[in-house]
C-alpha cells in the first residue's frame, strides 16, 4: 500500500509531467481561460488517463512482449490513443448524451495532449505492476488536473491585476508556470 501512494505523490508533485517534463503545456495553455473549461479538461484527464495506461500496460504485457515487438510499442500506442479517443467518444454519445454534450468535446484535446502519451511511455517503462502502472496514471493525472486548475485560478488573477504590457497574456502565465515548476522543483524527492 505505501508503495503505491508512494507512487502516486511521487507522480502528482515530485515528478509532475505539466511542471518537470513540460509535457502537455499546449492543451493548458489552451484550456486554462475559463474555470468551467479547465474543471471539465481536469475531469476528463483524471478519468482517461488511468484508463488508457492500463490499457496499454496490459496490451504491452499480453501481446507485445509475448510476441517480442515491444520496438513496436510507441506505435501501437499512438493507434490505441486514436482508437481509445474515438471509442470513448462514441460510448459517451451514446450512453451518456448529456455527458458527452459537456465534456465530450475534451476527448480530441486529450488525444492530441503530449502529456498522455508521456504518461504512459513513463508508466510502462517504470512500473512492473498494473496496480503500479494505475497509480503511477492517477498521480499523473491528478498533478495534471491540480495545476491546470491552478493556473487557471492564477490566469484570472493576473487578468485583473496592472501588468506592463509586454507581461500581459500568455507571457504572465509562463512566469507564472516556471516559477511553479521552480517551486516545485524542491519536492523532486517526493515519493
Amino acid at each position: 500500500m505505501s508503495a503505491l501512494l508512494s507512487t502516486v505523490l511521487a507522480a502528482a508533485v515530485g515528478g509532475n509531467l505539466a511542471l518537470d517534463g513540460l509535457l502537455g503545456l499546449c492543451p493548458l495553455l489552451a484550456v486554462s481561460r475559463k474555470h468551467e473549461v479547465a474543471a471539465g479538461m481536469a475531469l476528463m484527464t483524471v478519468v482517461a488517463l488511468p484508463s488508457y495506461c492500463v490499457l496499454a500496460y496490459m496490451l504491452k504485457a499480453w501481446v507485445l512482449q509475448p510476441l517480442n515487438a515491444e520496438s513496436l510499442a510507441l506505435v501501437v500506442w499512438v493507434l490505441l490513443l486514436a482508437t481509445f479517443v474515438v471509442a470513448a467518444g462514441r460510448w459517451l454519445s451514446r450512453s451518456r448524451p448529456a455527458l458527452h454534450e459537456s465534456y465530450g468535446v475534451y476527448l480530441p484535446v486529450l488525444g492530441v495532449n503530449c502529456l498522455v502519451l508521456g504518461a504512459v511511455l513513463l508508466a510502462t517503462t517504470r512500473a512492473d505492476s498494473l496496480f503500479l502502472v494505475l497509480a503511477y496514471a492517477l498521480g499523473t493525472a491528478a498533478g495534471y488536473a491540480a495545476v491546470l486548475l491552478v493556473i487557471t485560478d492564477l490566469r484570472e488573477r493576473l487578468a485583473m491585476t496592472p501588468l506592463p504590457l509586454p507581461m500581459r497574456g500568455a507571457a504572465a502565465v509562463l512566469v507564472t508556470l516556471g516559477l511553479l515548476s521552480l517551486a516545485l522543483m524542491g519536492l523532486r524527492g517526493v515519493g
